[in-house]
């Protein structure tokens, strides 16, 4: 209602890295789901720029009588044009067009081309055991996520920071495992340990009775 007339939206918001809620004034201009998730793209008045809110982080929701004037030039569709998910970032990254490499494994590459990652997507080359695939978007983190939750199936080609940054990322969550096994290794290297003291105790007294 309040996008259909126009009417300023007075919100309550838990923003993710705040421990406290902060109320404003918002301008709703339209409603996106990502990932069964609901979005509000909204213009902050206080801040003349357009920014995007979860709607399940909207604590408290009030239309106000204060009317706005709805942009002529604002397109939702274009908006979100160049975006894999709901992050639009024009300001901070460049739209790249990214190179993937997609396997065969688990029918990853049939899967992808019955299920586009995005709308840009495109089959520029096919091979026996896996294909290419190319998409023009902003290398968003939510895209990293994406890319990164397909595992070994899915391989970034370029551009080549693009690659890097997955190849961090990739590292970063090794380290995880690495440490948890080196831990693993140190306990059982205690127990091995613990387990041969017992058994020489047990030949002394075996000895010794």
């Amino acid at each position: 209602e309040a996008m259909q007339e126009s009417n300023t939206l007075r919100l309550t918001y838990q923003r993710f890295h705040h421990s406290h809620p902060v109320t404003f004034l918002a301008e709703p201009y339209c409603v996106k789901v990502f990932k069964q998730r609901w979005y509000m793209v909204a213009r902050s008045p206080k801040k003349d720029d357009i920014f995007i809110y979860a709607l399940d982080r909207i604590l408290q929701l009030e239309m106000t009588d204060v009317t706005f004037d709805f942009p002529d030039s604002f397109d939702a569709s274009a908006y979100f044009h160049d975006s894999y998910g709901i992050m639009v970032t024009p300001d901070e990254l460049d739209v790249e067009t990214i190179r993937i490499k997609v396997t065969d494994r688990n029918h990853k590459r049939q899967y992808l081309r019955k299920l586009p990652l995005h709308h840009s997507q495109e089959e520029v080359k096919k091979y026996k055991d896996y294909s290419i695939f190319t998409y023009r978007l902003y290398p968003t983190y939510d895209f990293f996520q994406e890319v990164l939750s397909h595992g070994a199936e899915i391989e970034v080609l370029s551009p080549e920071w693009v690659r890097k940054e997955c190849k961090e990322m990739i590292e970063e969550m090794l380290k995880n495992y690495i440490e948890e096994n080196k831990e693993e290794e140190h306990t059982g290297t205690k127990k091995a340990m613990k387990e041969t003291l017992i058994f020489r105790r047990r030949q002394e007294y075996s000895v010794t009775d």
